[in-house]
């Protein structure tokens, strides 16, 4: 049986606002993004999350249905109501965020994480105190069924006291970090790309990938030497879910090659990190020249 990308994370509907505030609705949430592009691309993708039994509650589970994200994972609560976010784009077309939130009441049962090749989890939602009984069973389950820890922090710089331990946590328990230049430069007030992959060394990942916008994207294998893949020419419509949709493109090429263990994928070459570098690359391209991070599954088609 092919093994699952299973994902943890808020899913939410955003609520995208043009320069007349006409608003446009769309699925989302940071690890969202990734599952809805993962499962475009043909993976067997299962969510897990809670959602409230709602209008948008509703749309959300209608979307993940029509992609054919598993959702069997994910509660629906009358006493819960959907995350909204409210996206409004700067003159370089950068999106900026109001969230409505509610607070997660959500338990993972031991026997929903049977067949799991890679668990992919990130953002505000990874940091919050609530939330950390689901993430430590989920470490401690990986180190029993062998299966990747993959962490995307999405770094908000509201983090408190509590929700940095709970980061670094997550680091040290993760086997592939991808973080953005932004995120790196405000945990750990680091821009040189070399000192902060040491710095993240510490914690004793696998893979380091640090993504760096217009400047490409880099990544750090055991000691071999880091290695740089440019970013691709495309016009920018918007930046909302770009860092996602890469993080789709690294967990697909790794579940196409179904490298599912800590063996396999130290058996990588660098060939091959090369080639996931700008498979991510690409899909990443592509979320960038629509609005919104719902990429329609015909572009995926065409990489």
């Amino acid at each position: 049986m092919k093994k699952r990308i299973c994902l943890i994370g808020e899913v939410l509907v955003d609520l995208i606002a043009d320069s007349n505030l006409n608003i446009s609705p769309s699925p989302g949430g940071s690890i969202f993004n990734t599952a809805n592009t993962l499962s475009k691309l043909g993976a067997k993708t299962s969510f897990y999350s809670q959602i409230g039994d709602d209008l948008w509650g509703k749309y959300l589970i209608q979307k993940m249905t029509e992609v054919g994200i598993d959702h069997n994972f994910v509660k629906i609560s009358s006493d819960f109501k959907t995350p909204l976010a409210f996206a409004t784009l700067d003159e370089n077309n950068n999106a900026h965020y109001d969230f409505y939130k509610s607070k997660f009441n959500y338990t993972i049962q031991n026997n929903d994480l049977y067949n799991a090749g890679i668990f992919h989890f990130g953002s505000f939602f990874s940091v919050l105190s609530e939330n950390q009984k689901n993430i430590q069973k989920i470490f401690n389950t990986s180190k029993k069924e062998k299966y990747h820890i993959s962490y995307d922090p999405n770094y908000r710089k509201n983090f408190t006291k509590d929700n940095m331990k709970n980061l670094f946590n997550n680091f040290k328990n993760s086997h592939i970090i991808k973080l953005s230049l932004d995120d790196m430069q405000n945990i750990f007030g680091i821009s040189d790309i070399k000192i902060g992959v040491d710095t993240i060394k510490k914690f004793n990942p696998l893979l380091i990938i640090i993504t760096a916008g217009k400047d490409g994207s880099y990544l750090s294998f055991l000691d071999k030497p880091i290695i740089k893949v440019d970013a691709e020419n495309v016009t920018v419509v918007d930046t909302i879910g770009a860092g996602d949709s890469y993080s789709s493109g690294l967990l697909y090429y790794l579940y196409q090659k179904e490298i599912f263990t800590k063996e396999f994928l130290l058996s990588l070459k660098e060939e091959n990190l090369y080639d996931m570098l700008r498979f991510a690359t690409k899909i990443s391209s592509i979320s960038l020249t629509i609005k919104g991070a719902d990429i329609p599954k015909d572009l995926l088609s065409k990489v």
